[in-house]
């Protein structure tokens, strides 16, 4: 469909996707191998085009699940984090068509691949998760070292690594957790027979930008190669590291729209479903195309703001499921063709995932990944 069909789009910025790569391997350096993360629709911003975008400086891609692993583009190296079916077929044909490393927690789960690799007449190449103390996926580290001995039994089973995921290295800036953690793996790390050709991994963005012990064979690169620090405590974690306003990461994505009607409202008169607004003088409103079946929390509602002509214009009453209203009485001269910010700049002013977010008490990752992933993503330099 032709995207000036759609009532709103999203613009991503490819110099800054691409700046926020390289700040990443800058500081990592050449030996590590960077898999950027795009699960989730790339954390919203369009698996498709986020892929095809940075391919040419990425090592390989992280993904949840098997299923989007079947939709990367390209040939580069993809690692399954999470879930994959219980399906021969599907498996086999993913394994012939996009080779991918399974990420794996149990020896049923090597069977299956097991089955589905003969039948495809190549290995699967697996690597298992190791629990340090997310409680999330993983085997304990007695239980992964007793895996390892199991896979022997399996002959179209490749082990290839092993790898592990921090449970308080991003919202705090006491990482004593993340060291005790990062001291499980290393053990367990020590612990495994000599004599294999294995890759270790653990570093998610917060990690890879604080602890360079972290880095290990790879790293995850996740919501930082998107423009944003992992949370506050991680900004201000790397400000006492030293690191410089030049090294400021870049939002890509920006959400935009245009008004589909403008029109007054009189004093007194209500605005929305609800009545939860109340005109206490004459005002223009513009009534925009997004709503909360777009992804534009409904808990913005009488709170939140948007961006036209570079001046703030406030939400007035309820978001709808495909509509909201916002105050341009202050603002000059709006038409029907004026582009509307949802987020992202507009001369002076900003609105970022982190400034919905903090309007709406979730994080950042939540409002990127909950954009409706039917509006267009299209790239721009």
């Amino acid at each position: 469909m032709n995207k000036m069909y759609f009532p709103s789009w999203i613009e991503l910025d490819t110099k800054a996707l691409k700046r926020n790569f390289q700040f990443f391997r800058n500081r990592i350096g050449s030996r590590t191998a960077i898999y950027p993360v795009v699960k989730a629709n790339a954390y919203g911003h369009g698996m498709s085009e986020i892929v095809h975008a940075i391919s040419p400086l990425s090592d390989g891609f992280c993904v949840h699940s098997a299923e989007e692993a079947s939709r990367i583009p390209g040939n580069k190296p993809i690692l399954i984090l999470g879930h994959f079916p219980d399906e021969m077929g599907f498996l086999a044909r993913l394994m012939l068509d996009q080779h991918p490393v399974f990420t794996i927690t149990s020896t049923a789960q090597a069977a299956e691949l097991d089955r589905a690799a003969k039948a495809a007449g190549i290995p699967a190449s697996i690597h298992i998760k190791v629990e340090t103390g997310t409680h999330r996926l993983g085997l304990q580290p007695d239980e992964a070292l007793e895996m390892v001995s199991r896979l022997e039994a399996f002959e179209n089973i490749k082990l290839r690594g092993f790898s592990t995921h921090f449970a308080n290295i991003e919202d705090t800036t006491n990482h004593q957790f993340a060291m005790k953690q990062l001291f499980i793996f290393n053990s367990f790390r020590s612990a495994l027979p000599q004599g294999g050709n294995y890759r270790f991994h653990c570093a998610c963005s917060a990690a890879a930008l604080l602890f360079p012990e972290t880095h290990m064979d790879m790293v995850r690169l996740g919501i930082s190669l998107y423009g944003y620090y992992s949370s506050g405590e991680t900004r201000l974690s790397s400000m006492q590291q030293g690191l410089q306003p030049e090294d400021k990461l870049r939002p890509v994505l920006s959400w935009k729209t245009r008004p589909i009607q403008i029109k007054d409202v009189a004093a007194g008169d209500f605005v929305g479903y609800g009545l939860t607004y109340r005109a206490h003088r004459p005002m223009t409103i513009a009534v925009l195309p997004v709503g909360y079946s777009d992804g534009y929390d409904r808990r913005l509602s009488n709170s939140g703001y948007v961006l036209i002509k570079g001046q703030r214009a406030p939400i007035c009453g309820r978001i709808c499921m495909n509509m909201m209203m916002v105050d341009v009485t202050h603002i000059n001269e709006v038409r029907h063709d004026e582009v509307v910010t949802l987020i992202g700049h507009d001369r002076d002013e900003q609105i970022t995932a982190e400034t919905l977010a903090s309007k709406t008490g979730t994080i950042h990752y939540e409002v990127l990944a909950g954009i409706n992933p039917a509006i267009p993503r299209t790239p721009v330099d």
